[in-house]
């Protein structure tokens, strides 16, 4: 007999990913991109100060101040914003719509539901899972540009994969022809 929160599960589980309801999809994502705004209309002032903070010294108080004085109020606090938004808007979509599909991917397929420590369900964490990775892929290039931008600093498209082990071509061939290792060199 199965559980009862297996009994009372929607018939939606036993179908295939490919017949998953497309509005239920479209709601998921929406939510997440709401989740984005949100959280840019309310916390970016409090991030911006927070990097200047880490990048120049002294207190917050004192770095708001700068801020503003420099840039004016809703200009010097949302400074940076704009790829947060955009980007904010797509890394939680991804995070919710990536959960929602995972988990009913790895529901539809069949895969045996264990209880690990008998009480997270393992469909959920594959689902977190998908959601970590879908933001993750939108998340690191707009915390960059973001920063950038914060600490009124110029950047390259390039510059975002710095740290990543990526490299431009250029510098590919160029440690190919030097038969050395190519130094990195601070971006900033």
């Amino acid at each position: 007999m199965a559980p009862p929160e297996e009994a009372a599960a929607p018939k939606r589980r036993a179908s295939t990913l490919a017949s998953h309801d497309l509005v239920d999809t479209g709601i998921t994502f929406a939510s997440g991109a709401a989740y984005g705004l949100t959280t840019v209309a309310v916390g970016q002032p409090f991030d911006t100060v927070k990097t200047v903070v880490q990048s120049r010294g002294g207190g917050s108080v004192e770095a708001a101040r700068r801020v503003v004085a420099e840039s004016g109020l809703l200009r010097g606090l949302y400074r940076g914003s704009v790829p947060l938004v955009v980007g904010g808007t797509f890394m939680r979509s991804a995070q919710f719509g990536c959960n929602d599909l995972g988990r009913d991917a790895i529901r539809a397929s069949g895969a045996p539901r264990v209880k690990l420590f008998g009480v997270v369900d393992s469909h959920v964490v594959f689902g977190g899972m998908c959601g970590g990775l879908g933001r993750a892929i939108v998340e690191g290039p707009t915390e960059f540009f973001k920063i950038r931008q914060q600490l009124a600093s110029g950047w390259a498209a390039r510059d975002a994969l710095s740290g990543l082990g990526a490299r431009t071509e250029r510098r590919r061939a160029e440690a190919r022809w030097s038969g050395s290792r190519v130094e990195r060199k601070p971006v900033g």
